[in-house]
């Protein structure tokens, strides 16, 4: 009994810290982050089956992410603790084969699941799926049971579920000078007519993920960046930023309609570019990262060479 009460001590004090934790990997969302912990917390201490979530918003802002960082803090980095589906690989009948199996001994990927325990099931873009689809979605969502083709059961009610939704997501970025209400309001209106009532009304938490606006894109180029140099850094490598890198890289990333996502894709180009070219050129990977002004690109230099590091934020105002 008394290993038992330890076992719920430390889960408990290990639950605390989910939101801090989800503040610090998910930037500019706050307003769901709350739902999404105290939904998470009830299930994990037995209060209630594991939530079924619908995240609604535009692309880049957060969406897979939550469901990648709550299962991340709750089962570790731990392989298939987390299974993504992209719906719309699945709009004909035929596609839910890979998913059922067959009759004659194919499980389909559902099949496997009942073995792996607690996960969470991420759906993403579920307005791109078949009616097919939709119609398995349901028991997905609720009882939580399934059968396989070959008639044999699956119970997925320890799974969270997370579908994501881009409906509306172009009406939402039109309506930017609305009110954050206003957007919600009509972004879940929407999702109403796009969705059938009886999938609508299965998920405990609907949410709507905001635009990410230029000073939050900003907060979330700075920590990329930090955690694309990381393990670089965990090396021989020793790599400073000039005050110069971060003001390029959000001009060559930073779109309002887009998201994260070119910020991401700007650091892995840009400064992925600069220390390869350095490495091939016979360097060691220590200097710093600065802009050719003659280029436009990211180069590594001595120090001396270069201008002060970045030691203040920087202001600067990109359309």
């Amino acid at each position: 009994m008394q290993q038992i009460d330890s076992s719920r001590l430390e889960k408990v004090s290990h639950l605390r810290s989910l939101h801090r934790y989800l503040k610090r990997h998910i930037h500019g969302q706050d307003h769901v982050l709350g739902p999404v912990s105290h939904a998470i917390i009830r299930a994990e201490l037995g209060l209630e089956k594991p939530g079924r979530f619908l995240f609604l918003g535009p692309t880049g802002v957060g969406k897979t992410e939550t469901a990648m960082a709550f299962t991340r803090y709750l089962r570790g980095d731990s392989v298939g603790s987390i299974v993504r589906y992209d719906c719309s690989e699945f709009r004909s009948p035929d596609s839910l084969r890979w998913l059922l199996g067959d009759r004659v001994g194919d499980r389909g990927r559902f099949g496997t699941l009942g073995q792996k325990g607690a996960v969470t099931l991420l759906f993403d873009e579920i307005e791109k799926a078949g009616r097919d689809f939709l119609d398995l979605l349901l028991q997905v969502l609720e009882p939580g049971r399934i059968t396989l083709a070959s008639g044999e059961p699956v119970d997925l009610s320890n799974c969270f579920v997370v579908c994501t939704s881009n409906i509306a997501s172009h009406e939402l970025l039109e309506l930017k000078h609305s009110t954050p209400t206003t957007l919600e309001r009509h972004v879940l209106s929407r999702a109403q007519q796009v969705l059938r009532p009886e999938i609508f009304n299965r998920f405990d938490e609907t949410l709507v993920f905001r635009p990410l606006e230029y000073d939050t894109q900003v907060e979330i180029l700075r920590q990329k960046l930090e955690e694309y140099l990381e393990p670089i850094r965990a090396g021989d490598c020793d790599i400073a930023l000039d005050a110069t890198v971060l003001p390029f890289l959000i001009r060559h990333g930073f779109d309002r309609r887009l998201g994260a996502r070119p910020v991401l894709r700007a650091i892995r180009k840009h400064v992925g570019n600069a220390l390869a070219e350095d490495l091939l050129a016979g360097g060691n990977g220590k200097g710093r990262l600065c802009v050719d002004a003659a280029t436009d690109q990211l180069t590594m230099t001595t120090a001396r060479e270069s201008t002060p590091p970045l030691v203040r934020p920087i202001e600067i105002q990109w359309k």
